[in-house]
């Protein structure tokens, strides 16, 4: 039960981070909103390095990619372009 808890909890973790670091960049960087395109594949991007990065520390990626998806739906969405 432990081990299900924590692998959970750290999965839940590096999806937030994904999130906020997607904000923060949208945020912060202007010049990536100038094109749908471009916000799409950069959202994208950081969305399956989200899910890379918790398969790589044998982690669950899908825990991990729906935190940073329900994140980016949250915070991203008001940063970027209409």
């Amino acid at each position: 039960m432990g081990d299900f808890v924590l692998l959970s909890l750290e999965s839940i973790t590096i999806g937030t981070l994904g999130g906020v670091l997607s904000s923060l960049l949208f945020k912060k960087a202007r010049f990536l909103t100038h094109s749908p395109i471009t916000e799409t594949i950069v959202l994208l991007l950081i969305a399956l390095c989200c899910y890379f990065i918790s398969e790589m520390f044998e982690l669950s990626g899908i825990i991990s990619l729906s935190v940073c998806g329900i994140t980016m739906a949250h915070y991203t969405w008001y940063n970027l372009s209409t």
